[in-house]
């Protein structure tokens, strides 16, 4: 079994200045050590500033005592914890997705009730020309012919409501802003009250939904997406312009090549 290492008293604790610990495995550039008693990979040292191959500590951001002593326990393996780089990297990642889901969710109610006008609109335009053709074949012979005529305009009229299918799209940019409204409601919810640990156990899951309903999400006019404020001439939706969401589509290309 393996042998349980003293605990070493309060002098024999590394000062929170640069020094060496006798019984530190070898530290590299990185702030890493290895284990060579078990042949563990290399964990990061909580809080250690870059250090050299003598073991030399750069003036260790560590306050607690048992954190101080573990650095001279032989033997002993740090756990790697999330750096405050990382916990940066994930809020920052987070609320980039919040803000886009914000804007997805406004664009696509304004695509939506847009639609659903137009619809109405032409739904009522073809009432009014079919009364009026109904009119005008009851008051006489005479007007059979503009009838005919207005009938064919309204049948013309009718296919091309049928082929933008303003309903439907309407429909469909109403899920695509429900959909964003409920991520960006868990997106604030967990910025706002999850912890740390909580934030980096659902950034996946959460990066899923929000690539997936992106996916399904029906695409935007370029003059919605470009549509500007009037008073201060800013871009209402500048994290989903076409430039944008480009520029992320180069990103992601780059940093798979980088990872290859």
């Amino acid at each position: 079994s393996r042998a349980v290492a003293e605990a070493p008293s309060d002098a024999q604790l590394p000062p929170r200045s640069a020094g060496v610990c006798e019984h530190a495995t070898p530290l590299t550039v990185d702030g890493t050590r290895g284990n060579s008693a078990t042949g563990q990979d290399a964990a990061a040292v909580p809080g250690a500033a870059p250090a050299s191959a003598a073991g030399t500590i750069g003036a260790p951001a560590l306050s607690d005592r048992s954190a101080r002593a573990a650095l001279c326990v032989p033997g002993f393996t740090i756990t790697p914890v999330a750096t405050a780089e990382t916990r940066l990297d994930t809020q920052m990642r987070l609320q980039t997705w919040l803000r886009k889901a914000g804007e997805y969710r406004m664009a696509h109610s304004t695509v939506a009730t847009a639609c659903a006008e137009r619809g109405s609109l032409a739904a009522f335009a073809q009432l009014l020309a079919s009364n009026a053709v109904s009119i005008m074949l009851l008051l006489g012979p005479d007007l059979a012919a503009v009838a005919a005529v207005a009938s064919a305009l309204i049948s013309a009229f009718a296919g091309f409501v049928r082929f933008f299918d303003f309903n439907s799209r309407a429909a469909s940019h109403s899920q695509a802003s429900r959909t964003f409204a409920a991520i960006e409601r868990d997106l604030m919810m967990m910025i706002t009250t999850g912890s740390a640990a909580e934030q980096r156990s659902a950034f996946d899951s959460i990066g899923d939904r929000f690539s997936l309903a992106e996916a399904n999400a029906p695409d935007l006019p370029d003059d919605v997406t470009d549509d500007k404020d009037d008073d201060t001439d800013e871009l209402l939706y500048p994290n989903i312009t076409p430039a944008a969401r480009r520029l992320e589509v180069q990103h992601i290309a780059e940093a798979v090549v980088a990872t290859a």
